[in-house]
């Protein structure tokens, strides 16, 4: 055994130990894939410019917010539902929600998809002239988005890591910045709208590969059972998980939308920077996520309340040191890293260290709201998370007139505290 592993588990347990080493292999791949994320603007804004890069962020955050729209929650659900069945051996169950789940996404993707890019263009206002076409392309993009996000919760529900983090996580945006890097050489005309297309080509054969490794997995450990379908309780459970996720998971999206309804295209580029920088920190959060709540999920089912205990207490710990840790090399190495972008992104530095102490401040509060959801009370977090949504967009609309780009910084770091106080009252 490698003497720090050992040291490790000496000191902690083996459950930690375990947690740990599952953990670095998720982020192991996942800080491949937000590396390639972040080199992937810092391409396109050193070959299109920053204006392309700000309409290149705000469709990609329209895309992104589509995908988990019209997955009316369900992916956030796989920890509960298909946790809760894994352990009881209900195989019958899991069958049902795997394609019922895939039904009611599809079906409500194409529509919300095609109805968002029919009111872009007909509806005066709605979207800024700079990012119309760029919206439309993203807009139907999402369904396959939304796709990819269901089939990699449910294998992370199985705890299949490697097929919920490898083809999308790291082979999929590492792919894409080597085609964007060749086309910046050999088509330096190209458009952002090119960008789209590829990144829409990319995301299909990512669908193609997850759903090919998923299905013969599933075939082999669950059998063809008889599909059994509860979905007026998944959707009851799943659909107030909406707001949460795009509170807390797709927060950056959030605000690049948000934001972009004040900020130049040159503006929302350089706090995409910032923002993208300081939450780099958040892929090694959702690392630790996917090794311990999949196990949370079951240890609730099987009513193992110690080890759950355990678990996310193991949990909070890491993602707390691994903020802090980001926190000091940001505040070392910021101006280097945002001048990689190019010129004028050095006024994100300081914005950039406002966000990644609400990242700290994210990380240090554990995983308050998926417990509540893995126990039945998604509604509680539910209230917190909506008025945060509004407080957010209240705070940006007073703040960054203002304020420019530290007003943005400070609404997210606002917004932050407001929904960890709520969250912690709940648990009171």
């Amino acid at each position: 055994m490698n003497p720090i592993v050992a040291k490790i588990t000496h000191l902690f347990g083996h459950d930690f130990a375990r947690l740990i080493g599952g953990s670095a292999f998720v982020f192991l791949f996942r800080i491949t894939g937000a590396i390639s994320v972040y080199l992937t603007q810092v391409v396109i804004a050193r070959w299109l410019g920053a204006e392309q890069l700000g309409v290149y962020v705000y469709a990609f955050s329209w895309l992104i917010m589509l995908a988990v729209l019209t997955g009316v929650g369900l992916p956030a659900a796989c920890y509960r539902f298909l946790g809760h069945a894994i352990a009881h051996e209900q195989n019958g169950v899991v069958r049902g929600y795997v394609r019922r789940s895939g039904q009611i996404l599809i079906s409500v993707s194409i529509v919300a998809c095609l109805v968002i890019a029919a009111l872009v263009y007909s509806v005066p206002g709605l979207v800024d002239e700079h990012y119309r076409l760029a919206v439309v392309i993203g807009a139907l993009s999402a369904p396959v988005m939304a796709l990819i996000s269901l089939r990699n919760s449910i294998a992370q529900a199985f705890s299949w890591i490697d097929i919920s983090v490898i083809p999308h996580d790291a082979a999929r945006p590492f792919g894409f910045l080597l085609v964007l890097m060749l086309l910046w050489q050999f088509a330096p005309q190209a458009s952002i709208y090119t960008v789209l297309v590829v990144q829409f080509f990319a995301m299909l054969i990512t669908l193609v590969v997850v759903t090919r490794l998923l299905s013969k997995r599933m075939n082999r450990i669950v059998g063809h059972p008889e599909p059994v379908y509860e979905t007026r309780r998944w959707l009851r459970g799943a659909s107030p998980l909406l707001i949460i996720m795009l509170v807390s998971g797709y927060f950056s999206e959030v605000n690049m939308i948000i934001a972009g309804s004040w900020l130049t295209p040159e503006e929302l580029a350089v706090f995409n920077a910032a923002f993208r920088t300081a939450f780099m920190v958040g892929f090694g959060i959702t690392a630790v996520d996917a090794m311990s709540m999949p196990k949370a999920a079951r240890q609730f089912a099987a009513g193992e309340r110690e080890a759950l205990q355990r678990t996310l207490g193991h949990a909070a710990m890491l993602k707390f040191l691994g903020a802090l840790l980001a926190l000091f090399i940001f505040v070392l190495t910021g101006p280097w890293i945002l001048g990689l972008f190019g010129e004028g992104f050095e006024a994100g530095l300081t914005p950039m260290l406002i966000l990644a102490l609400a990242m700290m401040i994210i990380a240090g509060t554990g995983s308050v709201s998926e417990l509540l959801s893995i126990g039945g009370h998604q509604d509680h977090p539910l209230y917190v998370f909506t008025a945060a949504f509004f407080v957010l967009i209240a705070l940006h609309a007073l703040l960054i007139p203002t304020y420019g780009l530290i007003g943005a910084a400070t609404a997210v770091l606002l917004t932050v505290l407001i929904a960890v106080a709520g969250l912690a009252a709940m648990l009171e």
